[in-house]
């Protein structure tokens, strides 16, 4: 199995499981034949090549999964931004409708970012509110671009991205 779905997924077939155990794990598996794959690489450069217009610093892993390095797009937001406060990007991520996990400095465990419901494991971090070195805010400013690289990246080029 070279990839499947997640449907697939719930079933327990996994990537680079063998075909024979793929099927009698789930008989009901509809395999197809997507030796070709050049749609997939004709999409997967289209995205790299977005992302390298917004920063050099990109790195492609296989076909779907891309390492954004957003040090720099963070600098350039905050010296456009330089007398913003912190509670002003607060305002920005609410204003650019930001969809998904935004660091605001809460003690959260992996399940309370991506689910927002309350989990009974005890998180090892306590919240913060500041900090002089920066880096809460920094972290603020790579969830806008983050998102704004998102809507971007589906208004120019027609892809959705989960991060």
């Amino acid at each position: 199995i070279v990839t499947c779905n997640y449907p697939a997924r719930a079933l327990g077939i996994y990537k680079l499981m063998s075909l024979a155990d793929a099927v009698k794990k789930c008989p009901q598996l509809v395999i197809r034949n997507g030796s070709s794959l050049v749609h997939f690489r004709e999409a997967s450069d289209n995205i790299l090549q977005f992302l390298r217009e917004q920063t050099p610093r990109v790195e492609r892993l296989g076909l779907d999964e891309f390492f954004v390095d957003a040090t720099e797009l963070v600098q350039k937001y905050r010296e456009e931004n330089e007398k913003k406060e912190v509670e002003t990007v607060d305002d920005d991520l609410e204003f650019k409708g930001f969809a998904g996990h935004v660091y605001h400095g809460e003690a959260q465990t992996l399940i309370e970012t991506q689910t927002r419901a309350k989990s009974t494991v005890p998180t090892r971090v306590a919240p913060v509110t500041h900090c002089r070195c920066g880096c809460f805010q920094r972290l603020k400013i790579g969830s806008i671009i983050s998102k704004t690289l998102r809507h971007n990246l589906l208004s120019k080029v027609g892809y959705t991205a989960s991060a």
